[in-house]
């Protein structure tokens, strides 16, 4: 009969440091939900600014140079604008997608978890 209270208080021990494991990992999982909204809120807050302020100056620009050229060149200015114009948005697609790749969403937390379960799993061998 002693031996049920033992076993009983093993199975508590174990229930307990799993419920441990398992909370530290969800507070890990908040902690990179939060540093990932914040930036990609500042992400999206430099985007819209940047934009702003560059197609607000390019505008200018354009209306000035445009002013001051003669008539007949105008349409040439204008397809050689149009052109760098869509170059520098193709770069800008280019610069995006490679801050994409740079962060690797839950990374840490997966990490973590991921040398969790080598450790138990050599554990059990």
């Amino acid at each position: 009969m002693r031996e049920v209270p033992g076993l009983v208080g093993n199975v508590r021990g174990l229930a307990s440091v799993g419920l441990r494991m398992v909370r530290t990992r969800l507070e890990l999982i908040a902690i990179e939900f939060q540093e990932e909204k914040a930036h990609a809120v500042r992400q999206v807050v430099i985007a819209s600014a940047v934009l702003y302020l560059v197609t607000f100056g390019t505008l200018l620009a354009i209306l000035a140079v445009g002013l001051a050229m003669p008539a007949g060149a105008r349409e040439t200015f204008f397809a050689c604008l149009a052109f760098v114009f869509l170059a520098l948005g193709a770069l800008g697609v280019a610069w995006l997608g490679a801050l994409a790749r740079r962060r690797s969403f839950l990374g840490e937390t997966l990490a973590v978890l991921g040398r969790d379960e080598q450790a138990l799993g050599s554990g059990g061998e």
